[in-house]
């Protein structure tokens, strides 16, 4: 490999360089968390072992190749492009969205994207909100997506069932023909090789169409042997068990030990099931082979499982870490804001909650913390020291939030103690305000507490109205408790909002069945079917929806 060119924002490297070749590649690196301008590029390993002539741009900062540094890195590349009589631009994600914006600059043939976006600038997508942080600190000088060239073909890989990769496919479309190569259960991190490789080397011969048809051939051949396949459907099975979950992760695991994707989804439940311990020798292990581009996001959760494990002296140094390592990243500052509260350190606390607010303005949860260590902090400075010190312990992952402790006490009917429990294990896996109700509620359904559940969810919709999630929760504690209308009327209102979800278009369906209006329950079932057809739950109540409407009508 060797260096052509490197600024403080981007760097050019290149493998082969035979000018008799008929095609060059273009690459453009993905985010990573932490860039680093050594790191490899994007196809790199590949197109150096395939003696392919290939050039490999990589950022120095996640901005989505914005900077004056990555356009000139372009403008060098270009100039080699134009010795060579076929272009392919090619990158996965943020480098996606490089190889569809600079396919003009490089007068591309092809440009192989995938899991692009359109822009992530606020301004013009509004929904995105995956890297918020990134959006607030770029200015968005060169994202031209929408002005790509006739002359370019487009080939996009995606996850038709991922909706929020599916918006930007979708703009992205209103502005160019592209070959769209829908992928099921491949999520937003994309497929491995095996598909990845063989497109690439059709896109070499200018051949847009044989990409799409063997990656669907390879895609539905091999995907039960990836981890990528049963962490998607761990991600889209809402009805599924904890357990359930797990053992799809556990198959996961035994394919792709090394996935760190896998990783954090089996800390994530596991602390949502109060298994912190187990969760800690999962981060450990993951932490021992990770690149270090996860590095800051499993030291979060190393400091969510130490803080459940009432640790707080190892959870507060975890969390400073993560912050270290990440000091873009909103949440790690929000995290660390509200373990640093807890030990009492309010300038500390109130500096990095104000950063959070800073990159991610008017998000509802660090808005509130912030007022909520705003309030502590005054009352701890204007109290008499005695009653200053020491501090009281709070409860384990349990934020001093009063808008949380209300939600507890919506739970009158749950004994205390596992009341508190719950809510902490909430709190901890989703320290938003939304996101730790959902849970609560959840935890409440799954323990039979439907009374408990449907006062939380009340209690939660009242601040944050219009919540699909919470909606559906409400829609099965009614139901259990004897209120077929009302549940209808919820789970309606959590289609409305969400019509893409297919889980809510399934317990809809369910909810219709048992209320006798077969023809609407099939029209709902069906609609379920078409955005997870993978799901053999909902093709089994189709089929009882059926069987019943025909005994109706015989």
């Amino acid at each position: 490999m060797a260096e052509l060119f490197r600024n403080r924002s981007a760097c050019l490297r290149a493998n082969s360089l035979d000018v008799d070749a008929p095609c060059l590649v273009v690459s453009f690196a993905p985010w990573s968390g932490r860039p680093n301008l050594d790191a490899l590029g994007w196809a790199e390993k590949l197109c150096e072992s395939q003696r392919w002539p290939a050039l490999h741009v990589i950022s120095a900062d996640d901005d989505w190749y914005q900077s004056d540094g990555a356009q000139e890195a372009v403008e060098r590349a270009a100039g080699i492009a134009r010795r060579y009589p076929r272009v392919v631009t090619y990158g996965s994600s943020m480098g996606g969205y490089a190889a569809l914006n600079f396919a003009n600059d490089l007068r591309a043939r092809i440009a192989f994207a995938v899991a692009p976006q359109f822009s992530i600038d606020r301004a013009k997508v509004g929904f995105e909100t995956r890297w918020a942080a990134e959006a607030g600190r770029t200015t968005f000088l060169r994202d031209r997506v929408a002005a790509i060239s006739p002359r370019v073909r487009p080939v996009l890989v995606y996850d038709p069932w991922f909706a929020p990769d599916v918006r930007h496919i979708e703009a992205i479309a209103a502005h160019c023909e592209p070959v769209r190569v829908p992928l099921p259960l491949m999520g937003h991190d994309g497929v491995g090789g095996r598909v990845l490789k063989p497109m690439l080397a059709a896109a070499r011969e200018d051949a847009p169409w044989r990409m799409r048809e063997d990656a669907i051939a390879r895609h539905r051949r091999e995907r039960k042997h990836t981890a990528t396949y049963y962490l998607q459907l761990v991600e889209r099975g809402r009805s599924l068990s904890p357990q359930a979950r797990l053992e799809l992760l556990r198959r996961a695991h035994a394919l792709e030990p090394t996935h760190v994707g896998v990783a954090l989804k089996r800390s994530t439940l596991l602390l949502a099931g109060g298994c912190a311990e187990a969760a800690l020798d999962v981060q450990q292990e993951a932490l021992r082979h990770a690149s270090p581009a996860f590095f800051a996001t499993l030291t979060s959760h190393r400091a969510q499982a130490l803080a459940a494990l009432g640790r707080e002296a190892e959870a507060l140094a975890a969390a400073r870490q993560a912050r270290e390592a990440a000091p873009h990243n909103p949440f790690f500052a929000h995290h660390l804001a509200q373990l640093l509260g807890r030990a009492g350190q309010w300038p500390d606390a109130l500096r990095h909650q104000r950063a959070a607010l800073a990159s991610h303005p008017g998000h509802p949860a660090y808005s509130q913390q912030l007022a909520a260590l705003e309030r502590a902090a005054a009352a701890a400075t204007v109290a008499p020291p005695s009653s200053r010190s020491p501090p009281e312990p709070p409860e384990p992952s349990l934020p001093r939030d009063p808008e949380r402790s209300r939600l507890g006490e919506a739970a009158a009917g749950v004994p205390a103690p596992e009341r508190e429990r719950m809510l902490a294990q909430a709190c901890a896996v989703e320290p938003s305000y939304s996101g730790a109700a959902a849970r609560f509620s959840s935890a409440l359904l799954v323990a039979g507490y439907c009374s408990d559940a449907l006062a939380v969810q009340d209690e939660a919709l009242e601040r944050i109205a219009d919540t699909p999630l919470l909606l559906s929760h409400r829609a099965q504690a009614l139901e259990r408790l004897g209120r077929p209308r009302a549940a209808l009327a919820a789970i309606a209102r959590a289609v409305a909002l969400a019509p893409d979800n297919a889980w809510f278009r399934h317990q809809y369906a369910g909810l219709l069945l048992a209320a006798g209006d077969w023809r609407k329950a099939e029209r709902e079932q069906l609609a379920a079917l078409e955005r997870a057809p993978a799901q053999a739950g909902y093709r089994e109540r189709l089929q009882r929806i059926r069987e019943r409407s025909a005994l109706a009508a015989g």
